[in-house]
């Protein structure tokens, strides 16, 4: 008899004590108060990797980079998006999260009249662990010097060419 009261209040102890970790702090009015992660709040994928060994060396032609795509962007294919920014567009590229494809290079030829943008691939990474899913990646990209504003503008990306809408 004395076990099942001394469990019955290590029960109740616990009770209380879980109960404490939920309680908002004084003045908060029980609200939340992280705030979601926005694209400037997260991480590029190099910064993210940069802990693990190879990682800091990733090719990033991009301002910034970050997990998901413009609600726009519905195709698991290659795309581009215009920015808020017209001298910046936004390249969406699909392949593992943890190490994502990233523009490396991203040149201006006036000649043709397109900005031409190379890829890095799955040895930029080396020996790093890659998670084999399928995700969008979305790279903040400025144009380079001499490219008209983004909108309109042809993008040759992987073998494609997207216009900037």
């Amino acid at each position: 008899m004395r076990h099942g009261g001394l469990t019955a209040a290590a029960v109740l102890a616990l009770a209380l004590c879980a109960g404490c970790a939920d309680t908002p702090a004084p003045g908060s009015g029980g609200l939340e108060t992280s705030a979601a992660p926005t694209p400037d709040d997260t991480a590029s994928p190099t910064a993210q990797g940069s802990a693990s060994p190879g990682r800091s060396a990733i090719p990033n032609a991009a301002e910034t980079s970050f997990p998901g795509a413009p609600q726009d962007v519905e195709s698991e294919e290659i795309a581009v998006a215009p920015d808020d920014d017209p001298r910046r567009f936004r390249l969406v590229t699909w392949g593992s999260s943890t190490c994502p494809t990233l523009p490396d290079e991203v040149e201006w030829d006036e000649s043709a009249q397109v900005v031409r943008v190379t890829l890095t691939d799955a040895t930029a990474y080396g020996d790093a662990p890659c998670t084999a899913d399928i995700a969008p990646t979305t790279s903040v990209v400025a144009l380079p010097d001499g490219a008209p504003d983004a909108p309109g503008l042809v993008v040759e990306v992987a073998g494609a060419r997207l216009t900037i809408d």
